[in-house]
């Protein structure tokens, strides 16, 4: 899947992820984390400035689709140095989350090429992944048969929406929201109009990403991925691995809603890798 969709820029997930692996293969579990991050950062620095620079060239318009892989590879090391630390130096995330025995060619591997997880690279737990394969922890509770149906086609509806108003504003109307960026738009009909186009193509670009993000809700949730245990009344939920959250970003007046809603799995990351690591036990970062 990640090759029919990058075709040859697969190399950089290759690449970034391999010299990863490398580390945790051949490093002391605890010389792991240094060596992996300055290899992923370097090489996201080359090759995205690289790509900068033939953008400036040709002119063309170029996605960047290989930051996924430095969110669950990178910080491997992280969960493998918790692996080798006291369970009172943890938090009871970092305890649930830790890596205790180096992964395998193919765990390792399958981990990063997830299928359902591929596309728009959303970050998922590895001890997620690992317990959701062998049906451990809280996928030992995964039901069988048809139960991620409903769930994973409520979420295709949004899918279908969020593409419609895409096509409609872009195709239908004819607004492209790259021409508010053009010098020409200035000096456009009115005040008011440009104001208006801005909104309009604004939010019609938001449900692309919308789109681009639920269609992968749909995979995890219909693969199991995203079974999060079942609430107070009985309820399955389906929220462990969820891309974005259209409601907090649409409708909430919330600042920290609004943030947490947008690409949330990476904002689950920054949470677990970085906000958490910088704050001492016991405290709390602003």
């Amino acid at each position: 899947i990640h090759y029919f969709a990058f075709k040859e820029d697969i190399i950089h997930t290759v690449l970034m992820a391999g010299g990863c692996y490398l580390c945790v293969l051949f490093l002391p579990v605890k010389k792991v984390l240094y060596p992996a991050s300055i290899w992923v950062f370097v090489y996201l620095s080359v090759s995205t400035l690289t790509r900068m620079l033939q953008v400036q060239q040709s002119q063309h318009r170029h996605q960047l689709e290989h930051y996924g892989p430095d969110c669950k590879a990178a910080w491997f090391g992280l969960l493998a140095q918790d692996g080798v630390t006291a369970d009172n130096k943890l938090n009871e995330g970092q305890r649930e989350r830790k890596v205790t025995k180096k992964p395998s060619f193919l765990e390792f591997w399958s981990f990063v090429f997830f299928g359902p997880a591929s596309l728009t690279a959303p970050f998922i737990e590895y001890s997620d992944y690992i317990n959701f394969i062998e049906l451990k922890g809280l996928y030992a509770k995964l039901p069988g048969g048809t139960a991620s149906w409903k769930p994973a086609l409520n979420r295709g509806l949004h899918t279908v929406i969020c593409i419609g108003i895409w096509m409609v504003v872009t195709e239908g109307f004819g607004m492209d929201p790259m021409h508010a960026g053009e010098d020409s738009f200035v000096n456009e009909g009115t005040w008011l109009w440009r104001v208006w186009f801005v909104l309009v193509t604004g939010y019609a670009k938001r449900c692309f990403f919308y789109f681009s993000w639920c269609i992968v809700d749909v995979a995890t949730i219909a693969s199991g991925l995203s079974f999060n245990g079942i609430d107070s009344e009985g309820n399955m939920k389906w929220d462990r691995v969820k891309s974005v959250n259209i409601y907090d970003l649409e409708f909430t007046p919330s600042l920290v809603a609004k943030t947490r809603g947008w690409n949330h799995q990476v904002h689950i990351w920054l949470k677990h890798y970085v906000g958490e690591r910088l704050a001492k036990p016991g405290e709390k970062l602003t």
